[in-house]
């Protein structure tokens, strides 16, 4: 797996960490964070530290990754739609602290699928059916 260089905010390497796109959203066609050929990833140094990766396909352009705030990471997870990381990054607490407050109405859980289940389920969507409706849908149907 290919490492990627972390640069601090004045352009120095101060890590290397192995490249990863777990931030990526399907948009119907392709696997992308910010646009085609755009991916990012999220991991955390030894020392405790959020790291952001940005990946990109475009030729000229190299992955990188930054030092982000625990608090931008939470941002990062909620965009991508996989509440699952909040807990692989113990960042749960901070969620409902920060977000969770203003849902009080609402309750989320995560369901963890194979990124195959995840294709059918889209491949199924009706137009901005969410995988929610998808599945109680199916269920109904038994």
């Amino acid at each position: 797996m290919a490492e990627v260089n972390v640069y601090s905010e004045n352009g120095e390497i101060i890590a290397t960490v192995k490249y990863n796109n777990n931030l990526d959203i399907w948009n119907g066609h392709n696997w992308q964070s910010g646009g085609p050929g755009l991916h990012k990833g999220l991991t955390r140094l030894e020392d405790g530290r959020y790291v952001l990766i940005h990946g990109t396909q475009w030729q000229g352009e190299q992955d990188h990754a930054e030092i982000i705030t625990p608090k931008e990471a939470v941002q990062q997870i909620l965009r991508s739609g996989d509440l699952d990381l909040l807990d692989e990054y113990n960042l749960r607490e901070l969620y409902e602290e920060k977000i969770l407050s203003e849902r009080k109405t609402t309750v989320s859980k995560s369901v963890k699928v194979t990124r195959e289940v995840h294709d059918m389920l889209t491949e199924i969507a009706e137009k901005n059916e969410s995988y929610n409706d998808v599945i109680l849908r199916l269920l109904k149907q038994k």
